[in-house]
């Protein structure tokens, strides 16, 4: 049930004195124009932009009515409360610059209560935080009806509002205040100051050659246009009227056209020269161009007018773990590494005139955390003494049976290409001992295992990254055979997928009793009727760190495959297993190398201006460039007290347009 608070006007509205206050806006959206739809930077900046109504509750009272008649001296200087705050703040600040809400009005300090929610882990969207956090069912169908609603008058008139929307406008305020009141005093500071450079650094944006965006809209709307010429139906992108044509011409048509399907690729080799594959062809082209068009598109319309650089949006903790996440329509967490057209879009963000990017980017940084985690001092000393080698060469010469050039050859025979795979798929067992090799492993007398692969064209490297980054998590035969697929391209049978499972798991033993010990605890907290509270690394050495993933309300099946468990994460029930608490366990953790880094480099005067996976870009001066790429890669190699012997190694480039 909604907490009951006093519903007043703007004459009556009167804080207590010192109180937060929770606020929320409400503004015209359609279907079409939407925050959800455009991201926030666009959404604000429309020539269709209403905001016609705020509500702002001290908890004990609320008020709701049009921006422009809440007494706005009243809750200046005074912590703000909001849910999703980076939208009531995009708000507030158009409001601020159209003139309607005085310039001084601010808050001292603007917390998001949907923040605090992510970082403990409870569902974001208000609904599901207040259902989890405060037992209370929040009815968002009045929403619906808001829908399109715009300030053509006063809508708090007896004619303009129904008392329902108008109950429902100041209930997120009072919501979010509760929440905040609820859980707020469980976000550390730290967090929050992370959360802070979060929003900053992407309200800042990138600089990015404008030119070269209008040009490639330009020449990817020519391929459009050809694509769509070629294409003899419309919608051109219609999947039925392919499988129609298709049929009309007596031909099966292919389940899917997605690049990497090799049934698609056996189907278009099959049917070389006949209509049927150049419509799926010009399909397939169409798709990517469009696709590449709205990314530019989307970018153009995040145009700063006052500085020319490209605002975004990043999500912190968009992950349970806490790792960023893409938000607001569009995602430079995953923009195409692959040119498109000819185009790489990823070049498109450049380097202000006199400055140069530092790129930073972690090595492997959860594949070095995994062995740290299962404490293979061995393993690590290894990549502590050869910092030239990868974490993949250590795991092929160690479980895999490659040595470099010149010594006994027993990696996957023939370089890949032929039929012997059994050193790389079955027993695994390394020619010599590791010991007895160290004192050989020299980058300069020998060859290393991706420039190996590189001269011989071998995919060992990328079947030793699935077997680190797949087998390391507890996955069976069945779904290595997938991985393998997607991250070595390399076809398994479901026996030699089994051979590598077992290998790996004989080979790997301080791994696996990772699995085992992280599921028997959480099977102790389901028997003793608890949520399982498993404490990252950094608050296993120092509480006040504060981070822990939480799994609440476990469930366990009985079934034929024996026990099965389950938890509620993030307001979602998802499956529990040894595996999936590790895989969990190192992703927080490495989030937490780099957090530990970015507020590092923060106090260091160095900030970032974006943030893609493991790695942190900064736009330095040229003139100090390669000085400034050295001290940011030491500052995000310091030694770290709660994980000690941790093998870090950060690769750094300095350059003018973005790219890897």
């Amino acid at each position: 049930m909604t907490p009951k608070v006093k519903i007043v006007s703007p004459g009556e509205f009167r804080p207590a004195p010192g109180a937060a206050v929770g606020v929320d806006f409400e503004t015209f959206y359609t279907g079409t124009y939407s925050v959800k739809s455009m991201g926030l930077y666009p959404y604000v900046n429309d020539p269709r932009f209403s905001a016609w109504a705020v509500a702002v509750s001290d908890g004990s009272s609320v008020c709701s009515c049009e921006p422009t008649k809440f007494p706005w001296e009243r809750i200046a200087g005074r912590e703000w409360v909001s849910h999703h705050r980076e939208f009531d703040r995009g708000v507030f600040e158009r409001l601020q610059a159209d003139g309607v809400i005085p310039s001084g009005a601010g808050p001292s300090a603007w917390h998001d209560s949907a923040a605090a929610c992510a970082y403990l882990q409870y569902p974001r969207d208000l609904k599901g935080a207040c259902k989890e956090v405060l037992g209370i069912e929040v009815d968002k169908g009045v929403r619906r009806s808001l829908r399109g609603r715009k300030d053509d008058g006063d809508l708090f008139a007896s004619c303009g509002m129904t008392e329902e929307e108008a109950a429902y406008v100041s209930n997120d305020a009072v919501l979010c205040l509760k929440l905040w009141q609820e859980i707020g005093w469980r976000w550390p500071l730290h967090e929050r100051a992370l959360f802070e450079a979060t929003c900053a650094m992407a309200r800042r944006g990138v600089r990015v050659d404008w030119g070269t965006v209008a040009n490639a809209i330009a020449g990817l709307g020519r391929v459009v246009g050809e694509c769509r010429k070629a294409i003899p139906w419309e919608p051109a992108l219609s999947d039925p009227k392919f499988r129609q044509a298709c049929a009309d011409l007596g031909v099966r048509p292919p389940a899917s056209l997605a690049a990497g399907d090799e049934n698609y690729a056996e189907w278009l080799k099959m049917h070389a020269g006949k209509r049927c594959a150049g419509w799926a062809l010009n399909m397939s082209r169409l798709r990517r161009a469009n696709r590449l068009k709205k990314v530019l598109e989307s970018m153009q319309s995040r145009r700063s007018p006052a500085d020319g650089r490209m605002v975004y949006e990043l999500r912190y903790f968009g992950a349970t773990t806490g790792r960023w996440s893409g938000s607001g329509g569009l995602n430079m967490q995953n923009f195409n590494r692959r040119e498109v057209e000819g185009f790489d879009v990823r070049k498109v963000i450049v380097a202000p005139p006199g400055f140069t990017l530092a790129v930073c980017d972690y090595s492997q940084i959860e594949a070095r955390m995994l062995l740290w985690v299962a404490g293979d001092v061995k393993t690590m000393q290894i990549l502590i003494d050869h910092p030239e080698m990868d974490m993949y060469e250590v795991h092929a010469r160690a479980t895999m049976g490659w040595l470099p050039e010149g010594r006994d050859q027993r990696s996957e025979g023939k370089d890949q290409s032929g039929d012997n795979r059994q050193s790389a798929i079955g027993n695994g067992q390394l020619g010599g001992t590791l010991k007895a090799q160290r004192s050989t492993l020299n980058a300069q007398a020998e060859e290393s295992l991706e420039e190996y692969c590189v001269r011989t064209g071998s995919t060992l490297r990328q079947y030793a990254k699935a077997r680190v980054l797949g087998l390391g998590y507890r996955c069976g035969a069945g779904t290595f055979v997938r991985v393998a697929k997607v991250m070595a391209k390399l076809e398994l049978s479901f026996d030699e997928a089994k051979r590598a499972v077992n290998d790996y798991r004989a080979s790997n033993p301080l791994v696996v009793g990772v699995w085992e010990r992280l599921e028997d605890e959480a099977y102790k907290s389901w028997e003793a009727g608890r949520d399982h509270v498993l404490p990252l690394p950094c608050t296993s050495y120092d509480s006040r760190c504060g981070r822990y993933l939480f799994y609440r309300d476990l469930k366990v099946l009985e079934g034929g495959y024996g026990k099965g468990m389950t938890a509620v994460v993030a307001g979602e029930r998802c499956p529990l297993h040894g595996g999936i608490l590790a895989e969990n366990l190192v992703s927080g953790a490495s989030r937490d190398v780099m957090a530990s880094a970015w507020l590092r480099c923060l106090k260091a005067g160095y900030s970032p201006v974006m943030t893609v996976h493991d790695e942190l870009v900064f736009e330095v001066p040229e003139a100090t460039a390669a000085a400034d790429l050295a001290k940011i890669s030491s500052i995000m190699t310091e030694p770290l007290a709660w994980a000690p012997g941790l093998p870090l190694k950060v690769g750094g480039k300095l350059m003018k347009r973005y790219g890897k």
